[in-house]
């Protein structure tokens, strides 16, 4: 097998290897969104920004957040679904 085949091989699997540990991470953590909610919240206050009863999920290849309520300075939004 030629140097430059080998190299083009070992790039290969070194990027799906990172996409794989991004896919990981990305579903345990909006797995846990519920958990991260105070964490998550107290980012957001220089924001004028809460939300509450935050859940995550996964669909395929994209994360999905979905939150009861986000209460802002403008108003409140109800059932947000990002």
């Amino acid at each position: 097998m030629s140097r430059s085949v080998r190299v083009a091989l070992l790039l290969a699997v070194t990027v799906l290897a990172c996409l794989a540990v991004l896919q990981a991470v990305g579903r345990i953590s909006s797995a846990n969104l519920g958990e991260l909610e105070p964490a998550i919240n107290e980012f957001l206050v220089p924001y004028g920004v809460s939300i509450e009863a935050a859940t995550g999920g996964w669909n395929r290849l994209n994360p999905t957040v979905t939150a009861d309520r986000v209460t802002f300075a403008g108003g409140r939004l109800n059932e947000v679904f990002f």
